[in-house]
């Protein structure tokens, strides 16, 4: 039993331990200032700067100043606007300072020395308690487009017109009539293309037969000269 206690107390303080080396590894530091610092005159207004930035609890702000000639006030929010350096909440002389932001909501920082604070010299963030957001120029994937393996199949209208009522709706074309020639021939009468042929066929046998007459009496006469 005391050997499973004490495996049990290592366990706890091993994942005790991981969860705020993972807590603090998530943390930011911030300069104030940048390359300014914490001086009266920055390129920059302070609080411009913190706009550009989403605090986190437990990120930290470093003030960088000159020891001596300097110092951070924390203060309230009416000691904020008032610049009032009687009461504040901490005070940060070392010249390389370091505040954690332990809790989510506004901090109020002022400069301690001389008339800085009324000059400008003062500083408002605003911590959030979400995790920190992606960076603005990271892409987000872009969404992947399923397109169906098989298509659905096309279903032809359950009521289409037939091709036949369709032609039925339709006109039908006209045929031309016959075109009569305006001087035609008149219509020859069968019976008189028979009565002539038979008239031909008669002349045709007279004339043979005289040829023949012709040709006997040629040979009686030529028979008598002899």
């Amino acid at each position: 039993m005391v050997v499973c206690a004490t495996t049990l107390s290592l366990l706890l303080v091993f994942l005790f331990g991981f969860v705020v080396n993972l807590s603090l590894a998530h943390n930011h530091v911030y300069h104030v200032g940048e390359h300014d610092g914490w001086t009266l005159l920055p390129l920059g207004k302070y609080n411009h700067w913190a706009q550009k930035h989403r605090f986190q609890v437990n990120d930290d702000l470093v003030f960088k100043y000159q020891k001596g000639n300097d110092s951070v006030l924390v203060v309230g929010e009416d000691d904020y606007n008032k610049c009032n350096k009687k009461n504040p909440i901490h005070t940060l002389t070392n010249g390389y300072s370091k505040f954690k932001l332990t809790r989510s909501g506004p901090f109020f920082f002022i400069s301690g020395h001389d008339q800085r604070c009324e000059n400008g010299q003062k500083l408002t963030t605003v911590v959030s308690s979400g995790h920190h957001s992606p960076s603005s120029t990271a892409h987000s994937p872009s969404p992947s487009v399923k397109i169906p393996s098989h298509a659905p199949p096309l279903h032809p209208p359950s009521h289409s017109p037939s091709p036949a009522a369709h032609n039925d709706s339709l006109p039908l074309p006209h045929s031309p009539s016959p075109i009569t020639p305006a001087h035609a021939p008149p219509p020859v009468n069968p019976s008189y293309r028979l009565s002539n042929v038979g008239r031909g066929k008669n002349k045709t046998w007279k004339s043979k037969e005289n040829f023949i007459h012709q040709k006997r009496k040629m040979k009686k006469l030529l028979n008598k000269a002899e």
